[in-house]
């Protein structure tokens, strides 16, 4: 009986015992496909890298990568601009040309001077004989022909053939005055600008001695408008020529002039040179700015006197000065322009000035 029961008892015990195992396995079953934490956490970080299947993941973008970058290059050197280097030109006036064409302040050229007065004088003066010939003509003929145009082309007379050939060689003055006179309006080179095409025929010689026209510095006139360049301009250039170091000519030289010039001549990129003059014009207007305002805020703070009057005004006056001072050298405005800006800006110290007031009174009443 006893027997039974405990035969029994295991029996029923292995039917639990199956029945969870068989539970157990449904629950394995129906558990997820993916690693839960526990199993991320026990698993070595160390494996998942030197996996085959990382490396070759990382091994085909680091190839993708540098195939990109490749082909990238390559559109990119397809793309460069064609430039004109010195050193792919024949020597001589080759070289020359493209040395002047580089840069806009090298467009030096003679104006020949001389040879304009010759010729001008030279036409008119032949005009002066024509006009002597029309008048001997115009004493000794008749009314009837002075009278009426008709009558005097009708017979084809030696006037009508006289002011034929007049009015050609008048054309060919006239012409000759108005390129004079263009010729007029271009300016001498700045010095620098000079200096630096100067040296340049000095040091390499494109062409002989009898040819080298720059050596007329009389007769030397730019192609550049007047105007173009300010003395902040020249002298930010003039600095760059001095401290021609690797980092000022990566900065400051773009990649076509640097393929432009040769190992013995340096352009500086006009743009850059632009955005730096630009830069200090800006930290001086703002200096110009702030500056007087505190100075004038710290005087109307203090006790009004006789000497505080003074002394606000004269900062009132040196700062205007220097202000258009300042627009004179370091910009390219013209006098009426400096003259109208040098007005605003006394015009706001003046409003600041009377806003203020004695010891901040009238800022404390706008409150």
């Amino acid at each position: 009986m006893v027997a039974d029961d405990i035969d029994s008892m295991e029996r029923g015990q292995g039917r639990r015992c199956s029945d969870i195992n068989v539970g157990d396995e449904k629950h394995r079953d129906f558990e997820p496909s993916h690693p839960s934490p526990a199993s991320t956490a026990v698993e070595s970080p160390g494996d998942s890298r030197d996996s085959p299947s990382t490396i070759s993941r990382w091994s085909s973008h680091i190839k993708g990568f540098v195939s990109r970058s490749w082909q990238r290059k390559e559109v990119d050197e397809e793309c460069l601009p064609v430039v004109r280097r010195f050193q792919d030109c024949p020597d001589g006036y080759p070289t020359l040309a493209a040395f002047l064409d580089s840069d806009e302040n090298f467009m030096l050229y003679r104006r020949f001077g001389f040879i304009q007065s010759r010729l001008l004088l030279y036409k008119q003066d032949q005009l002066r004989v024509l006009e002597e010939e029309l008048d001997t003509l115009d004493k000794n003929d008749d009314d009837i022909y002075l009278t009426c145009r008709a009558n005097d082309d009708l017979d084809e007379r030696p006037r009508t053939k006289l002011l034929k050939k007049i009015e050609a060689k008048f054309r060919e003055y006239a012409e000759l005055l108005a390129i004079a006179q263009n010729l007029a309006t271009l300016n001498k080179p700045a010095k620098r600008d000079y200096k630096s095409v100067r040296t340049y025929f000095e040091n390499e010689q494109p062409v002989c001695d009898s040819e080298q026209y720059i050596r007329y510095k009389e007769d030397i006139i730019t192609l550049k408008p007047g105007r173009e360049n300010a003395w902040l301009d020249a002298t930010v250039e003039k600095g760059l020529q001095k401290f021609a170091c690797p980092p000022i000519r990566y900065l400051f030289c773009s990649p076509e002039t640097r393929a432009k010039a040769d190992e013995n001549t340096i352009l500086y990129d006009k743009g850059r040179i632009d955005a730096l003059v630009t830069m200090i014009i800006t930290a001086m207007i703002l200096a110009l700015l702030i500056i007087p305002i505190y100075v004038l805020w710290h005087l109307s703070n203090e006790v009004q006197d006789t000497t505080t009057t003074a002394v606000t005004i004269g900062v009132l006056l040196v700062f205007t000065l220097v202000f258009s001072a300042v627009l004179s050298l370091f910009t390219r405005a013209r006098r009426h322009e400096i003259l109208g800006a040098a007005a605003a800006y006394c015009a706001v110290l003046v409003v600041f000035i009377s806003n203020v007031g004695p010891s901040g009174n009238g800022v404390s009443a706008g409150y």
